[in-house]
């Protein structure tokens, strides 16, 4: 018999050897195609057999391999907004879906396409299900960082927890996965959490300035004042001469109760600060007024107009002191 042998998945299909050869010739004029750079050609060739032969796996398989593969790249695409991703991921999915049952030896790869099209389309439930069902390993991880990439900017952070935390399975001590999942806790309420994973992040990150930044931030989203204020208190020690290190001190003051620790942060960094920056002058007018002088505040706030006066938030600070008479 002359051509390539049929496959046992081929031949339980039921698909004809006529039918076969006719893939077999798409499947060249593709590649010929995209050696030619041709890929919308190639694209529109397998598509064809695939509608035309749509017992056979190979074409849509190609199809989707080639319009949607699952890599950082196509998620950089989605990210950004793709019509064409968006297009194709649309025709990939219709094209496995005519597949579904009709092969064996191909149905799990077949599914994998599948789960990944709708995650594209924002159906990331049956990848995760996937991803799920079998004991994890480190070729889990990148697949599971992409779905929580699609779905942070499908708003859904629900998923893109599950997605992380299935990828810290197989990587526990893994830094970048610790502080995409504490972000993630974050902007889903869970303050608590990320505190625990910022803490761990900082623990493995002594010297990281950033790391305690967040976790100091954590902390006053999770009521835990006492010990951000512990914590920006060492980085304004570590950043004596920026000004944004003394107003965030002098804000989780303000958040402690403690209005004359954070008049006096606020008025260092009002020392440090550029000539055009409010923000100092802002902080401290909140202390002065949360501590009763009233008349400080109020220079103050216009401090904070002289340096920046299109500043809504001094402004609105003085009509309410001036409401307040």
């Amino acid at each position: 018999m002359c051509g390539a042998p049929r496959t046992e998945g081929q031949a339980r299909s039921g698909v004809s050897r006529a039918d076969e050869r006719l893939v077999e010739r798409a499947l060249s004029r593709a590649d010929d195609a995209l050696r030619r750079g041709r890929t919308e050609r190639a694209l529109s060739l397998l598509e064809a057999s695939a509608r035309r032969v749509p017992r056979d796996a190979r074409a849509p398989l190609r199809f989707c391999e080639i319009a949607v593969p699952e890599s950082d790249a196509t998620v950089t695409a989605r990210v950004d907004g793709s019509d064409t991703l968006a297009r194709d991921a649309a025709r990939c999915a219709s094209l496995l879906e005519a597949l579904t049952g009709s092969t064996d030896p191909l149905d799990t790869h077949v599914a994998e396409l599948l789960a990944w099209s709708r995650a594209l389309l924002g159906d990331r439930g049956p990848a995760l299900a996937r991803v799920a069902r079998h004991p994890l390993d480190e070729r889990d991880v990148a697949p599971l960082r992409r779905l929580a990439t699609l779905a942070v900017v499908d708003g859904d952070a629900n998923e893109a927890a599950i997605a992380l935390t299935l990828a810290r399975r197989v990587r526990p001590h893994d830094l970048e996965l610790l502080e995409d999942l504490a972000a993630i806790e974050l902007s889903r309420g869970n303050a608590a959490s990320a505190v625990t994973l910022f803490r761990a992040i900082v623990a493995a990150r002594p010297g990281d300035r950033d790391a305690m930044h967040d976790l100091a931030g954590a902390c006053l989203q999770a009521g835990e004042n006492t010990a951000a204020v512990r914590y920006l208190e060492q980085l304004a020690r570590d950043q004596p001469d920026r000004a944004s290190a003394w107003i965030d001190l002098a804000r989780a003051r303000i958040e402690l109760g403690d209005v004359a620790g954070a008049s006096s942060d606020a008025q260092r960094a009002l020392a440090l600060a550029d000539p055009g920056d409010a923000s100092a002058a802002i902080v401290l007018g909140e202390a002065l007024r949360l501590s009763g002088d009233v008349d400080g505040a109020r220079r103050a706030y216009e401090e904070a107009l002289r340096r920046e006066p299109s500043s809504a938030l001094a402004r609105r600070a003085l009509a309410s002191i001036d409401a307040s008479r």
